[in-house]
């Protein structure tokens, strides 16, 4: 499961704990706003571990180019001698 969808996955899970139909009209507000609150944090959240993966990934190719310049130059070098 996606970073994301998890972490809206569970805020799905903890508002519907949240919902109670015997609630009156302030606790209704505050509860919609903890919603909101919570699902601001799950993006930030999704977002932060999207970029994170995103870096990793070019990190990893970057340092897998290096690899095969670095054997590329290697075969090279033997060649020439």
């Amino acid at each position: 499961m996606k970073p994301l969808h998890a972490g809206l996955y569970g805020l799905a899970v903890t508002g519907a704990l949240l919902d109670d139909g015997n609630e009156d009209v302030e606790e209704r507000y505050r509860r919609i706003q903890a919603e909101q609150e919570a699902k601001n944090i799950g993006a930030v959240i999704g977002l932060v571990a999207g970029v994170a993966m995103v870096l990793t990934q070019d990190e990893q190719s970057s340092t897998e180019q290096q690899w095969t310049e670095d054997q590329q130059a290697e075969q090279t070098q033997q060649q020439t001698m």
